[in-house]
């Protein structure tokens, strides 16, 4: 799942960045193919490499690595167990 959410949030900071798949993978060191695998949640990606990848569209490392979703259950969680304390 991580590999997925990885991928389509790449793909999704990429497009509104308006900036090229063979663009980002030259300016992080990267093949296209490699990118097209990581974007499509086939390929293994190091933290080195997503930190390369988030700096190049300039977003946060956890903006790579979790979905909207989780980030509000997250927020949510995190509320209620300073409500509780």
């Amino acid at each position: 799942m991580l590999k997925e959410t990885v991928g389509k949030n790449i793909t999704k900071f990429r497009k509104e960045a308006k900036i090229r798949q063979e663009e980002l993978a030259k300016n992080v060191g990267i093949t296209s193919s490699t990118l097209s695998k990581i974007e499509n949640g086939e390929g293994s990606v190091r933290l080195d490499l997503l930190e390369k990848i988030a700096k190049e569209l300039q977003v946060r490392l956890v903006d790579l690595m979790f979905d909207d979703e989780v980030l509000v259950l997250s927020k949510n969680l995190l509320k209620k167990l300073e409500k509780s304390s």
